[in-house]
């Protein structure tokens, strides 16, 4: 994954230079964005979904924890 964007901003210095950041994960904080690419090159087609490591804070039903979870689908 790229980071191309944080916070709503463009991730550049001056002279349009890019601050592009290569990751393999990405934590975000409460409130927080990141504008992310995903290369999908050599990718088999499916659903693929990107998640909170901790898969039981997925659930806000006693309002402790939360998470978020999306999906990709590489067709």
């Amino acid at each position: 994954m790229k980071i191309v964007g944080t916070g709503a901003r463009y991730m550049h210095a001056a002279g349009d230079k890019n601050l592009y950041r290569e990751v393999a994960s990405v934590n975000f904080g409460g409130g927080e964005t990141h504008d992310v690419l995903v290369d999908t090159t050599g990718v088999a087609p499916g659903t693929y979904f990107l998640h909170a490591a901790e898969l039981h804070q997925l659930s806000n039903v006693t309002q402790l924890d939360g998470g978020m979870m999306t999906e990709i689908v590489v067709q």
